[in-house]
């Protein structure tokens, strides 16, 4: 029993640690180290083609692509339209002592929409993932002879396993109320789960090894509204210039946790004051973009996301740290060498992305910041009709510090993607 106390108190205080006084080892799904604050880190690509621009693409409309980055989008779709795919993202990290790598796969959006009114009206069902909480963290402690139950130094061993993140359902419309003007409204439920696991091994025989688990749900109600206005002629007759706004309120958040305990003899045992209940707000966000298209060959694009988290207060306090508003601006090209005039060529047809950004990160530990610079290339790989297409794209990013502690991270992301239109419906001739 003494073992059980000693192990629950010690493991109820690790919950609490920085991630700084901890190291990282290589593990299947862990993720960014700094995914441990908050709600996790978040998710910002939205169209399968703008993400290799770098940017979340408010006002990249394509009438044969659908995208969650702005609900209004939807009421320029043409056809049916299917999209998501997934990441593989590698995460080299360093402090001031010692690197370590980790290795993250996960799946992105998965979207369907329809257009009830071709060019007029569209609606779509989506489920994407808004914050990523994953990573797992190893370290080395004990406790003074005069600490000890056991009257002597006792040594032992943590491993953090955290999984999980906030997730998204969302049912959208869009409408052109103008002849160039649309807007949008996207209703959503929110939902997700955080868990972190603590393995806590002692290496004196009289203290059993200890698993402890801490589930925090969430659920809340959500939406966005959108805007987009496109302006063609701007320059010359070919042109068009493109401005969107994209909307997402406060959620306010019904969050549980929930604490469990398991000795390495399989007993569950159950802890005083197991479970917790309080509201949890994920703050409004807003973002702005402008699209310049100089022809079908060729497009500029940058957007800025804004959002609200010097409001928000997690779950529990952690110490050493202070939240911030946050900002996130990107700026990215596409261009492709596609003639509609000539026969078709696999090389000249594919479709060539870059971008970058810049994030403040929502978030100071030890009075650093916590940001991010991506730089990012891909191809997108269409159809003969282009109406469908595939999508790869690879970013390198530099997150973080060492400063006083703390860990910095090297990005490596790999990013596919599908959009697929028309597919298993009826072709737009037979209309």
């Amino acid at each position: 029993m003494r073992s059980l106390i000693i192990s629950s108190a010690l493991l109820i205080g690790l919950f609490s640690l920085p991630v700084e006084n901890s190291s990282a080892q290589d593990l299947y799904r862990s993720g960014s180290t700094y995914s441990y604050y908050g709600l996790g880190m978040p998710n910002d690509y939205r169209a399968p083609n703008a993400s290799g621009m770098n940017v979340i693409g408010t006002s990249v409309f394509d009438t044969r692509i659908s995208s969650t980055a702005n609900p209004a989008m939807l009421g320029t779709n043409r056809y049916t339209n299917i999209n998501g795919g997934f990441n593989i993202t590698g995460y080299e990290m360093s402090d001031e002592v010692s690197s370590a790598s980790q290795t993250h796969i996960e799946s992105s959006q998965l979207q369907m929409s329809f257009p009830v009114l071709r060019d007029r009206l569209g609606v779509s069902a989506s489920i994407l993932p808004e914050t990523s909480y994953n990573f797992t963290t190893t370290g080395q402690d004990s406790l003074a002879a005069g600490e000890s139950p056991s009257g002597s130094l006792l040594n032992y061993e943590t491993e953090t396993d955290a999984t999980g993140g906030l997730n998204r359902i969302e049912i959208g419309a869009g409408y052109r109320v103008a002849p160039r003007t649309y807007i949008g409204i996207a209703p959503a439920f929110y939902f997700g789960t955080l868990t972190q696991r603590v393995d806590l091994d002692f290496d004196d025989d009289d203290f059993e090894s200890v698993n402890f688990s801490r589930n925090t749900s969430h659920t809340g109600w959500g939406g966005r509204v959108g805007l987009l206005q496109i302006m063609p002629g701007v320059f010359n007759p070919t042109d068009i210039l493109s401005v969107g706004v994209s909307a997402s309120m406060p959620v306010s958040l019904d969050a549980e946790r929930r604490f469990e305990t398991e000795l390495d003899d399989g007993e569950n045992v159950q802890l005083p004051e197991s479970e917790e209940n309080r509201t949890v707000e994920y703050p409004l966000d807003v973002s702005v973009g402008l699209t310049y298209v100089l022809s079908d060959n060729f497009k500029v694009s940058s957007d800025v996301l804004y959002q609200n988290w010097a409001n928000f207060e997690p779950f529990e306090a952690q110490e050493n740290v202070t939240y911030k508003d946050r900002f996130r601006t990107g700026l990215g090209a596409e261009i492709s060498g596609y003639n509609p005039n000539t026969p078709p060529s696999f090389f000249r047809d594919l479709i060539y992305r870059a971008g970058v950004s810049y994030d403040t990160g929502s978030m100071e530990i030890n009075d650093n910041s916590i940001s991010t610079y991506r730089a990012s290339v891909g191809i997108g790989i269409p159809t003969s009709d282009r109406s469908s297409s595939l999508n790869i794209n690879f970013d390198y990013g530099v997150r973080g510090t060492q400063a006083d502690g703390l860990i910095q991270e090297e990005i490596f992301e790999l990013r596919v993607s599908f959009n697929l239109s028309e597919l298993m419906f009826f072709r737009p001739r037979l209309r």
